[in-house]
């Protein structure tokens, strides 16, 4: 029995060990969870029954009885031990037929694979997809649905006849729907209908593409039986490089009908870019979502034109748009506008989230290979269809946001508003009409990074008014106090180039994630220098500075800080502690002055802490709370 290498063998060589052992008359063993018989001698009427159960490394695959013999207490023993062996048998050779199995899947799915890239036209390339789908798994019938609509509709068929919107319709269950969607492949018995009766009995549904963005792949069997877990395992796999070659050959047809690549940054081209550019507008329409571009130039590459320079010109565009490609999502579209622009096409995105792209794509520049030579990134954003009502006007809106940046020392993300456009259009308006502009975006960008979380709605709004108070205390002139308002106002605006984890973490943030955090006071100045609000951009820069030499972002100690700054420290830990925050509880005012007292000296001014108690002594320094 030991020997036996025969699967079919297996069980009648332990059933005769059995019977010669015990010398029974009959016998049989049973299979389970199945309850198959695997062999069986006699037909049980010849004596009393002796059981012994065939267990495996994961539990019982089976059992083995005997009938009839002469000795059943001797019997049992001798069964057991023949159980033992018959158990690691069949368990052998299952395993061996599990591997051969997988080397055949294997091997299916790796020619499925190589058919699937090879193919050049996307019509093809479905066709083929179809067909190895049904190799793959030996499936008798397939089809492709297409993606984006609420119901089912069919993209292609193999094997099967086309089928109605009532067949369509049993095809995805609905409470199924969304983890296919999600990648989670499915496999199950179809419900009584039209399906079956066609003679087909389950399908198994797995996406294509992220999202299944490309569609869903159904493969439908005669058996009621769903598709075994490595088969629908498979068959996800071949789905992946569905997607790969499908995404791959429209591509190509794409680019072949419209020669729309550039040679040089193989991005896409100007006419590739307005004809993308209306039909994700006209998307965005039908399924009432925003989409905006991102126009960018490197600042200086003017002036190397200018010098005739053109190869070195060429070449640091050439190293944006490589650096751009590993930055931009896989939906995203990287365009050349023009010799020093390039543009990104940014679906499912608007406003304050088009500005926070753009503005990590800027900061991301330093260091980057091809544009160490001093280089710096301007970059103009709008959205559709809030700011925009046609794709024309887009384009148009981003780049006048692009020239204002350009116009205030480059190095720098600007997102359209009207106020700015009227600036731009109007050159006689003066520096006043153009600070209040400034001020405005800058701060509707800054009560955007509050409203992240509740406790922090006010949080901007709180630290300019106590800071305003605090620098009157300390005896600044009225409009000095006014700046320091302003300043407390944009403190915190540099966190639009910061991410949404960070700025709002639900966790203990880790030492590259506080590094970043660390940024915003430098991405605020950089924001807020150009204008009158250059002014108060050093204070932005400072605030997080402390009295013993160990703040940042430049290690300033005791007075060498601004008083400015150290106003804002105070009144935002003030704020801060007054209103806790997305992992702090609020304090009491009285448990507020205590702790800042404690770290008075260390980290905060002593003079302007004393202050700060007196304000509240007098109940002349509140903060707004959030509401409920």
């Amino acid at each position: 029995m030991s020997a036996e290498r025969r699967p079919e063998r297996v069980a009648p060589a332990a059933l005769d060990a059995a019977l010669a052992a015990t010398g029974a008359r009959g016998g049989r063993i049973v299979a389970h969870p199945s309850g198959a018989v695997l062999a069986r001698e006699g037909d049980g009427s010849e004596g009393g029954t002796v059981r012994a159960d065939l267990v495996g490394r994961d539990g019982l695959i089976g059992h083995v009885e005997i009938w009839g013999a002469a000795d059943e207490a001797e019997a049992e023993a001798a069964l057991r031990l023949v159980a033992a062996v018959c158990a690691r048998g069949l368990e052998h050779l299952s395993l061996q037929r599990e591997q051969a199995d997988e080397r055949e899947r294997a091997r299916r799915l790796g020619a499925a694979a190589s058919a699937v890239h090879g193919s050049r036209e996307p019509r093809e390339a479905v066709a083929r997809v179809l067909s190895e789908a049904r190799t793959l798994v030996d499936a008798p019938a397939a089809a492709l649905l297409a993606a984006g609509s609420p119901s089912p509709e069919v993209a292609a068929y193999d094997g099967m006849e086309p089928l109605s919107p009532a067949d369509l319709a049993a095809l995805v269950p609905p409470d199924r729907r969304a983890a296919i969607l999600d990648g989670a492949g499915w496999t199950g018995p179809l419900a009584d209908g039209p399906l079956r009766d066609r003679g087909l009995a389950s399908v198994a549904l797995v996406g294509v593409g992220e999202g299944a963005s490309l569609g869903i792949l159904a493969v439908f069997g005669v058996s009621d039986d769903p598709l075994r877990v490595p088969d629908l395992e498979a068959l996800a796999q071949l789905a992946a490089h569905a997607a790969a070659s499908l995404t791959m050959s429209v591509l190509q047809q794409e680019i072949r009908d419209l020669g729309a690549v550039d040679p040089l940054t193989r991005f896409f081209n100007s006419r590739y870019f307005h004809g993308r550019l209306d039909q994700e507008c006209q998307r965005a329409l039908r399924a009432g979502v925003p989409v905006s571009i991102a126009v960018l130039s490197l600042d200086g590459l003017e002036e190397l034109r200018a010098q005739g320079r053109e190869v070195a010109a060429e070449a640091a565009v050439e190293a944006l748009a490589g650096h751009l490609a590993d930055r931009l999502r896989a939906m995203d579209v990287g365009c050349r506008l023009g010799p020093d622009e390039l543009a990104a096409i940014l679906p499912e995105v608007e406003g304050i989230d088009a500005l926070r792209v753009g503005e990590r794509l800027r900061a991301s520049l330093p260091g980057v290979a091809g544009l160490e030579d001093g280089f710096t990134l301007s970059i103009g954003v709008a959205s559709f269809p809030t700011q925009a009502g046609r794709p024309e006007s887009l384009v148009e809106n981003a780049m006048s946001a692009l020239a204002w940046a350009r116009a205030h020392g480059g190095d720098r993300t600007f997102l359209y508003s009207a106020d700015t456009a009227e600036i731009l259009r109007g050159e006689e308006r003066g520096a006043e009409t153009d600070d209040e502009a400034v001020l405005t975006t800058v701060a509707s960008i800054a009560a955007a990074i509050d409203a992240r979380h509740p406790a922090t709605i006010h949080h901007s709004e709180n630290v300019g008014r106590v800071g305003a108070l605090l620098a009157a205390e300390l005896g600044l002139p009225p409009d000095r106090a006014e700046d320091v308002r302003v300043a407390g106002l944009l403190h915190d605006v540099g966190k639009i180039g910061v991410s949404d984890e960070i700025v709002v973490p639900d966790h203990e943030l880790t030492e590259d994630e506080e590094q970043e955090l660390r940024r915003h006071p430098e991405i605020g100045e950089r924001m807020l220098a150009g204008s009158r609000l250059e002014t108060v951009g050093p204070w932005v820069l400072h605030h997080h500075e402390r009295m013993d030499g160990t703040g940042y972002p430049a290690g300033l100690h005791g007075e060498e800080i601004p008083l400015e700054a150290r106003i804002l420290a105070v009144a935002n830990a003030f704020d801060r502690l007054s209103n806790g925050g997305p992992t702090r509880f609020p304090l009491r005012p009285a448990d507020v002055m205590n702790e800042l007292e404690r770290r008075s000296g260390d980290e905060f001014d002593p003079v302007v802490v004393a202050a700060l108690r007196s304000l509240v002594g007098r109940g002349a320094a509140d903060v707004t709370r959030p509401a409920g």
